[in-house]
């Protein structure tokens, strides 16, 4: 279990948003390549999911970081995070599709491999964004999150007398 900090929360962002910029930029290398034309309309619509993950951990940094921690914009992230792991995992199985139906799925193991793990590994960083996001809400509530409540100075077999 990963202790969720602002600090998770920003690392989290840097990653995926490294990660969307890597992808970006070899998508792009893969459209411009003529000889890799088969998969060209995949490379499309990865290149347009990494631009947007891109954006929404921009927007993720910006929310976390800059001013007071709105819980509105923290809430807004961790929803649009999760769309970016829901397009990743559709986007997954799209290239699957494509790749086996051209009979070339046997040319790309890493890739549909990196293409599977990435979203289990974004759906535990979603929940990490997700619960910062509710220790936040609870902590401008001030109400005491679960793992900081502090334990009462009687037991359970001492009586109170309330004379």
């Amino acid at each position: 279990m990963c202790v969720t900090t602002k600090q998770a929360v920003v690392i989290i962002a840097l990653l995926w948003m490294c990660g969307g910029i890597v992808g970006a930029v070899q998508n792009y290398m893969l459209l411009s390549d003529p000889y890799l034309y088969e998969i060209g309309s995949t490379g499309h619509i990865a290149l347009v999911i990494n631009c947007l993950t891109v954006a929404i951990t921009l927007f993720g940094l910006f929310a976390v970081n800059c001013g007071q921690e709105s819980v509105q914009s923290l809430k807004i992230f961790s929803g649009l995070f999760i769309l970016a792991v829901i397009l990743h995992l559709i986007y997954a199985i799209y290239f699957i599709i494509v790749v086996s139906s051209n009979g070339i799925l046997g040319s790309y193991p890493g890739i549909t491999i990196y293409l599977f793990v990435g979203p289990l590994i974004g759906a535990y960083f979603a929940k990490i964004i997700a619960d910062y996001t509710k220790i936040v809400e609870l902590r401008q509530q001030n109400v005491q999150t679960p793992g900081r409540v502090e334990a009462s100075n009687t037991t359970n077999n001492q009586v109170v007398n309330q004379l």
